[in-house]
């Protein structure tokens, strides 16, 4: 029977990170200490994974369109809150996770959105453009 301890099957779970793990479970002694047990809870928080809808108490999106001569903006403010049943300082580790991890990959969203509404809006523009001027050339002809 081929078995991988310590730190090799750590490294092989943490690498592999299937859905679907065959053990589950692995058991390591702690010391007996406070500040070995706060840094094995602290060790379990950071391995756990936690949905954002675990964590998430409500979510409001307000949209406000602002239309003034040659300026239109289309403002969204999205407003989070998150569940206090957290402590304070694992409250803010969450939010600092979704400060770096959530946020930015938002941003890239909605500015690849935007490249890619921008990008078919001056290709519809473009092709009704092309077709009016194809249908002016055809009618000079006649």
């Amino acid at each position: 029977m081929n078995v991988t301890l310590g730190v090799p099957r750590l490294r092989q779970l943490l690498m592999v990170a299937s859905q679907k793990v065959k053990t589950p479970t692995m058991e390591v002694p702690i010391l007996h200490s406070s500040s070995a047990l706060r840094k094995a809870k602290r060790l379990q928080r950071r391995w756990s994974r936690l949905l954002f809808s675990q964590v998430l108490k409500n979510l409001n999106i307000h949209e406000k369109l602002s239309l003034k001569l040659n300026d239109h903006k289309r403002t969204y403010k999205i407003e989070f809150y998150f569940d206090e049943k957290y402590g304070k300082k694992q409250l803010n580790e969450i939010i600092c996770s979704f400060e770096t991890y959530f946020i930015s990959r938002l941003c890239h969203s909605i500015n690849k959105k935007c490249k890619e509404l921008t990008t078919s809006a001056l290709l519809r523009s473009a092709h009704i453009r092309d077709k009016i001027i194809i249908n002016d050339s055809n009618d000079k002809d006649e």
